[in-house]
């Protein structure tokens, strides 16, 4: 399953948003997906239950709005682990393949509301995203 809007929404829990930071808890149901996106600031992932896979990818444009997406590495972080995304390493792409429920924090460097962002389809097709008010990942 990938995600909506709607189906986000219903699994975040923002804990703090300021201008300069947000903090947001979120769940991933099994087999549930987030294709590939950018975020525009960094973004430190906490994985406080089970476990998610994130595939990280070097974005090369093409020209007249298009891009080739290169997978770079896919890790599987369990409880504890901690991932970091900072400007020009931070294209990535979350998966939860287990059959529990993955239980995340994310510390953004700034308010994404508003932001403009990018995701890509798997056919590098770029779209833009922007998120709405309650939809800080």
């Amino acid at each position: 399953m990938s995600y909506t809007l709607e189906s986000f929404v219903s699994d975040l829990d923002r804990i703090t948003r300021s201008p300069r930071f947000n903090v947001t808890s979120m769940v991933w149901r099994p087999g549930d997906r987030a294709g590939a996106h950018n975020h525009e600031t960094w973004d430190v992932i906490g994985i406080i239950d089970n476990e998610i896979e994130e595939t990280r990818y070097r974005v090369t444009e093409t020209g007249a709005g298009g891009a080739r997406l290169e997978p770079l590495r896919v890790m599987r972080h369990g409880p504890g682990a901690v991932s970091r995304l900072v400007p020009g390493d931070e294209v990535h792409a979350m998966h939860n393949p287990t059959d529990s429920d993955t239980v995340e924090i994310h510390v953004y460097g700034r308010d994404l509301f508003g932001l403009p962002r990018r995701t890509w389809a798997e056919d590098s097709s770029e779209k833009p995203l922007v998120s709405a008010k309650y939809f800080n990942c």
